[in-house]
């Protein structure tokens, strides 16, 4: 999975970002923290909770991180420190390498997923097919609407 570092001026981790997509809740987000070593989930968040942007506190190696979403609607979830000092750059850095190494995460499991995906043209052709036909027959122009 492509994930999105952050780094301050001497080159440390400060956090990282990975894409929301994969998980349609905060729930599916614990669970896949859950599966990295040394991690405890100690709060989510519940279902329509308003006002938190914040989907999970997670404890690693001795320190407080966050999964955050800014702005609630975020393409991106932000993992890292709860408060600034807490955490090391050693052990972002070990948290990045595990989310890196175990991606796509709560549907690793599912081998459909996996499989190639036909593009738009491809899964419409049929029915282009018929309809090109259909208007053959008829004697009228083609029009490619598809």
């Amino acid at each position: 999975m492509k994930t999105y570092p952050l780094l301050n001026d001497a080159d440390q981790m400060t956090g990282f970002e990975i894409s929301s997509l994969f998980f349609p809740s905060s729930a599916s987000v614990s669970r896949f923290f859950e599966k990295c070593p040394g991690v405890q989930v100690t709060r989510r968040r519940k279902l329509f909770e308003s006002g938190n942007e914040v989907h999970a506190e997670l404890e690693f190696e001795g320190g407080t991180l966050i999964v955050w979403e800014p702005f609630g609607d975020n393409s991106r979830f932000w993992i890292g420190p709860k408060e600034e000092s807490e955490t090391t750059s050693d052990s972002l850095q070990r948290l990045h390498d595990f989310v890196s190494s175990n991606w796509p995460g709560p549907i690793q499991q599912n081998a459909w997923f996996r499989a190639p995906v036909a593009s738009l043209s491809d899964r419409y052709r049929p029915f282009r097919d018929a309809c090109r036909a259909i208007a053959l027959v008829r004697g009228q122009r083609w029009r490619r609407a598809l």
